[in-house]
């Protein structure tokens, strides 16, 4: 009988491996996240990787535990997870008639994050690009309509929605 060994999970990361985390990503932000291409103007794969070593040396010179790269960019997504969902709950919750309690206040981590990266097409969305609510359909040229407006029955054949 072989027995499966379960995965053993490694400790929670702390406060100042987090603080390191954040300040080095965000001081190469657009370095780590850049295109890549062919090396010759602009960043690559292996560059990339070698930052991202960088920054997971520094996260483990600080921590309790010897952390894998992974875990660092892992911690990194749930970082940004969690500060586009806050934003997003902010936004949400100004847009709303009537008061009601105000939103919970976002923790400094989250604030940093977003502001940083607050015009990233992450956070504030494509330029030019419209709502789903406000999409413009051109069938053939013939109909130009507010999508929110009508409702799909077949093809070419569309009921308004009201």
């Amino acid at each position: 009988e072989i027995m499966k060994k379960r995965r053993q999970r490694s400790k929670k990361i702390s406060v100042g491996e987090t603080e390191i985390l954040k300040a080095m990503v965000l001081s190469n932000s657009t370095y780590l996240f850049a295109k890549h291409c062919n090396g010759v103007s602009g960043v690559t794969k292996k560059q990339q990787d070698l930052q991202w070593m960088s920054i997971c040396k520094a996260v483990n010179a600080v921590g309790v535990c010897d952390r894998s790269i992974e875990d660092v960019k892992e911690k990194w997504r749930n970082l940004t997870k969690k500060a586009k969902a806050e934003f997003t709950s902010q936004r949400i919750s100004m847009m709303k008639t009537g008061g009601g309690s105000p939103p919970p206040m976002m923790d400094s981590m989250s604030m940093d994050i977003i502001e940083s990266l607050k015009d990233t097409a992450s956070f504030s969305g494509i330029p030019g690009a419209g709502d789903s609510e406000t999409l413009v359909l051109n069938m053939s040229g013939k109909f130009v309509f507010k999508f929110s407006q009508y409702m799909y029955v077949k093809p070419g054949k569309y009921q308004c929605a009201n």
